[in-house]
């Protein structure tokens, strides 16, 4: 997989969010098993990835990816369900205590090629990539682990877990919201298609997802997540968001 350096800024607080996927349906039941809580519907299906309003209490719950209620996390259109998976209405993931990095966050196990930078992408960043920006992204073909032992086993709960609430939530990756999906796409508009296989590949692989940011001043974590919630790839980045292609 290629390895491709460029720049980029830690983005503004995530605008307010409009939950774009209700269901109130009175058909439907809730349906518990030793994995968790869902909503079944009268045909037998199950509500996946929307929000579902009890009609007996009037509370908003959140169904994932596979369908079962989340719980104790932050929604990917970025609200707060509580232990019993009730939407907490007055907290939103941009209005709680965000999480912070350190330098020691930005230390990578399991690519052999850092190890000649001590494993930190800090110091990386030091020596290979001193202009505005870099980024080094990762995915299933080149598995890490990083320094709170989030690989890509991993869910999108596991993550926020380990890392707190992210400074911003982003439920579809684009061009506009980041830059490393737009470098990529820069790239393939531009150069002969023989050569531009890696790229090709990494945007393919981003185009679906959703993903959370995590900062420490310039530089950036990102997880990016499936449409199970799984972790599909980790990029790591100095000014995101000034990232883009010059030719």
């Amino acid at each position: 997989m290629k390895r491709q350096l460029k720049t980029i800024v830690a983005f503004a607080a995530a605008a307010a969010m409009t939950m774009a996927v209700v269901v109130t349906a009175s058909a439907a039941d809730w349906r518990q098993d030793a994995k968790g809580w869902r909503v079944e519907n009268e045909d037998g299906s199950y509500l996946t990835n929307q929000w579902y309003q009890s009609p007996a209490s009037g509370l908003w719950y959140y169904m994932g990816a596979d369908g079962y209620m989340l719980t104790n996390t932050t929604t990917p259109d970025g609200y707060v369900v509580n232990a019993d998976g009730v939407w907490e209405q007055n907290a939103t993931a941009s209005q709680q205590s965000v999480s912070t990095l350190a330098a020691s966050d930005f230390i990578i196990s399991g690519d052999s090629d850092m190890s000649w930078y001590n494993n930190s992408f800090l110091e990386y960043c030091e020596v290979e990539a001193t202009g505005s920006w870099a980024i080094v992204p990762y995915s299933k073909d080149w598995p890490i682990t990083t320094s709170r032992g989030i690989s890509f086993q991993n869910s999108r709960t596991d993550v926020i877990n380990a890392y707190g609430n992210p400074s911003q939530i982003f439920s579809k990756v684009t061009a506009e919201n980041d830059g490393m999906y737009r470098y990529y796409t820069q790239v393939i508009a531009v150069t002969d298609p023989q050569y531009d296989d890696g790229e090709r590949y990494m945007a393919s692989l981003l185009e679906p997802l959703s993903c959370i940011h995590y900062a420490m001043n310039e530089y950036s974590i990102r997880f990016y997540f499936d449409q199970n919630d799984q972790v599909a790839c980790i990029g790591y980045a100095k000014n995101i968001e000034n990232i883009n292609y010059s030719y």
